[in-house]
């Protein structure tokens, strides 16, 4: 929902995710939308782009279940 930015915030946890390869903008980046299910989304070129996550939060949420 952010629609601008670098990161994608992740509001059910600690899992914010960077856009592309770094902090800045560059061309492995998604492009922010309005047109997404609820409010603002990321569209991806099917190409290069591509965000960035802690995996290992995500590891541990499903080895905790």
């Amino acid at each position: 929902d952010e629609g601008t930015g670098q990161t994608a915030y992740d509001y059910t946890s600690s899992n914010n995710g960077t856009l592309g390869s770094s902090g800045s903008a560059d061309s492995a980046d998604p492009v922010w939308t309005s047109s997404g299910r609820v409010g603002g989304a990321l569209q991806f070129d099917g190409s290069n782009d591509y965000t960035v996550t802690k995996i290992h939060d995500l590891i541990d949420y499903f080895f905790e279940q």
